[in-house]
């Protein structure tokens, strides 16, 4: 037997004994897969809340809706597979988006928090000299909100929970309303 047929023949057990055992143990490597994917929405909802940057200084705030022309986005491109329309927007800057940065920072995230309807009646800009450094789509029905997570390097939009019930959920609801109302209830659910 020649060299290259040695190395082939060695390089193809190898690949063999590498498919057996991959197959063998997938039920460990789906396990894996799904700590590395939660992993990744617990680090990403700490870096767009608690950690959220100081340098942040501008928050665009957006009423959305799914019941109107979705192609009026009015800046808010969304960042969600399904399409919202925005009703109205503001622009917030100095001391009215740091308390919404505030609020925003105190928010206690988990995915156990979240309920399935997602319909947001806000999405959130939060910018960094005129550039979004993190959007989000979020809901107080079911408290969920988007939130962007790299799977190898490839850019997901996911949903993650809050605690939209608590105090802080509550008073950033409030803040955001006082800034920006929401339509009557019969447009937004």
């Amino acid at each position: 037997m020649k060299t290259w047929q040695r190395k082939l023949l060695c390089a193809l057990a190898v690949v063999i004994g590498c498919g057996v055992t991959g197959y063998a143990t997938k039920g460990f490597w789906l396990e894996q897969y799904k700590i590395y994917i939660w992993g990744s929405i617990e680090v990403a909802a700490d870096k767009y809340g608690w950690h959220l940057p100081k340098s942040i200084d501008a928050v665009e705030v957006f009423t959305l809706s799914s019941k109107v022309d979705a192609a009026n986005t009015n800046g808010f491109y969304g960042d969600y597979a399904e399409p919202y329309a925005t009703l109205s927007h503001a622009t917030l800057t100095g001391t009215n988006a740091t308390r919404v940065i505030e609020l925003w920072r105190s928010q206690m995230p988990g995915r156990n928090f979240q309920a399935m309807c997602f319909e947001p009646a806000y999405g959130l800009q939060f910018k960094q000299n005129g550039k979004i450094y993190f959007q989000t789509a979020v809901c107080w029905h079911c408290s969920g909100y988007t939130l962007p997570i790299y799977v190898f390097g490839i850019k997901h939009i996911v949903e993650n929970g809050f605690d939209s019930k608590s105090k802080n959920g509550q008073q950033l609801l409030m803040t955001l309303e006082s800034f920006l109302p929401l339509p009557p209830a019969t447009e937004t659910h």
